[in-house]
């Protein structure tokens, strides 16, 4: 039998080595048809400061960049427990835009969230929204990701495709 002392011991490497080991990498994504060509939707996806009509995440979002459009735009929101920013790193027109994501307090080792656009039918668009990212904080930072970041992140993806659907076709902004 274990004493008290070599038990607590034994837990305390065990949690650090749950803490140390690199998390897994996760990831998310969600598609939706819209009834809009694919220039309006791109219209809708390309302004960025306009992401806050739509992205549940962007509510207060602002430029930190000179550039406003294309590679090298940054763009920040700073919401009441994290602030995100966002940088674009691709930018291909009417088909991809790629985001390398931070936040504040920094919760993720990395995050790129990547938005696709394809013609669907004769004159609608299909919009891809995937996030790839790992948390801080190795399996015990995962398992609270499966908690809590992880439903955040799906949220975001599923009301913001929404949000996108009625903006692009009706230009209905989110409430």
């Amino acid at each position: 039998m274990l004493r008290p002392m070599k038990l607590l011991l034994l837990l305390l490497v065990l949690l650090a080595a749950a803490w140390f080991a690199p998390a897994p990498v996760s990831h998310l994504e969600n598609t939706i048809e819209i009834s809009a060509p694919r220039d309006r939707v791109w219209a809708v996806l390309s302004d960025l400061s306009g992401a806050r009509l739509w992205d549940p995440q962007l509510r207060d979002v602002r430029f930190v960049s000179q550039a406003k459009t294309g590679v090298g735009t940054e763009r920040e929101s700073r919401g009441a427990i994290v602030s995100t920013r966002e940088r674009v790193t691709e930018w291909l027109p009417y088909n991809r835009m790629v985001l390398e994501v931070s936040h504040e307090p920094k919760v993720t080792k990395f995050e790129q969230s990547t938005i696709e656009v394809e013609p669907s039918g004769l004159s609608g668009t299909r919009v891809r929204w995937a996030i790839d990212y790992q948390v801080n904080g190795g399996y015990l930072g995962n398992l609270a990701d499966g908690i809590l970041f992880g439903s955040i992140h799906k949220g975001r993806l599923e009301d913001g495709l929404a949000n996108l659907k009625r903006y692009a076709e009706t230009g209905e902004v989110r409430n």
